[in-house]
């Protein structure tokens, strides 16, 4: 009976360890599947970062390029507006000879002529000035758009964050 009592005993002990064990065994494979998912999280998290990196590198190079497309620009319409107005002072001169060497009536036909000539290329470069004003515009809106979504972006991150957490 004695011998009974030990071998059950025993017996006892021994499911005692095995369900120790078991427990042991399950709280091991819960703590490695935290860590592999609190190791996804930040992998995701890093990825999240660099792109939100590279979108805002390539914002910026962007908004670069179009304040230099915009001074470019900027610059030819002055040159072009000077070239014109060098223009016709030059043909103001040259009309102002014309009228000593023939007759005003002809001279004033020319004028008006060149008057208008004047007029219309300086609507057609307004209108050429303000397709770019509108151009830009569209552009800086474009940005505008651009830097709302990397504050999503930045916002959708610390979220991702807070859940880590």
């Amino acid at each position: 009976m004695r011998a009974e009592f030990e071998a059950r005993q025993r017996e006892e002990e021994h499911r005692d360890r095995v369900t120790q064990e078991r427990w042991r065994v399950e709280d091991q494979e819960q703590r490695l599947k935290g860590e592999l998912i609190r190791q996804t999280l930040q992998q995701q998290t890093s990825q999240m970062h660099v792109q939100a990196d590279r979108a805002e590198l390539e914002r910026r190079f962007r908004e670069q390029e179009l304040e230099r497309e915009i001074q470019t620009l900027k610059i030819e319409e002055q040159r072009r507006l000077r070239l014109v107005e060098e223009e016709q002072v030059l043909r103001q001169q040259q009309m102002m000879e014309d009228v000593r060497t023939r007759g005003e009536a002809q001279f004033q036909a020319e004028q008006e002529m060149y008057w208008a000539e004047a007029r219309q290329e300086k609507e057609r470069l307004q209108a050429a000035s303000k397709l770019r004003h509108l151009e830009e515009d569209r552009n800086r809106i474009e940005l505008a758009l651009e830097a709302e979504r990397m504050e999503r972006r930045k916002e959708a991150k610390a979220a991702v964050r807070q859940r880590m957490d």
